[in-house]
């Protein structure tokens, strides 16, 4: 061995390169897999909200004496207190589906309040455009009577 001369030789140096690799994909590909599931949380979250205040809001009609089937076709997200984040009001269905800062809005003309999820690498939704989209209207249940219940446009199974 040669006096002077210390370090990593370079094989050693290309094998820590390729293991720090292998770490960070790995690490990168559970942190996208955990960013959808976050996301699918966020929004099974809102969901849960909207249909809690749509109760809240049916029992205050009802015991005010009030028709229930004015909530039909309204805008749910005005039964909340704030809007989720990135919610744009009442765009309508000229030009472009969805402005793209605003992942949760409302289509007027079609009653439905929708969503565009950013990361769907895990979403299975019913065959529609090619933007996916979740989607949920408030209606008028008939079975129920006067009932007005949230429902999804389009059946999805997210994970």
């Amino acid at each position: 061995m040669r006096k002077g001369i210390s370090g990593l030789p370079l094989y050693e140096v290309a094998l820590l390169i390729v293991l720090a690799g292998c770490i960070l994909g790995m690490l990168g590909w559970r942190t996208v897999y955990l960013l959808e599931q976050a996301e699918r949380t966020a929004v099974n979250t809102v969901i849960t909200n909207l249909r809690s205040m749509l109760r809240l809001e049916k029992a205050r009609r009802i015991i005010a004496g009030e028709s229930l089937s004015s909530l039909a076709n309204t805008n749910p997200v005005a039964l909340l207190q704030s809007p989720p984040v990135g919610y744009c009001e009442n765009i309508s269905s000229e030009g472009s589906r969805k402005p793209p800062e605003c992942p949760w809005f409302y289509m007027d003309e079609e009653h439905v309040l929708y969503y565009a999820p950013q990361r769907h690498a895990h979403l299975q939704v019913e065959a529609g455009p090619h933007v996916v989209l979740l989607g949920w209207q408030l209606v008028a249940n008939p079975v129920a009577g006067k009932d007005v219940e949230l429902l999804s446009i389009k059946p999805y199974q997210w994970f």
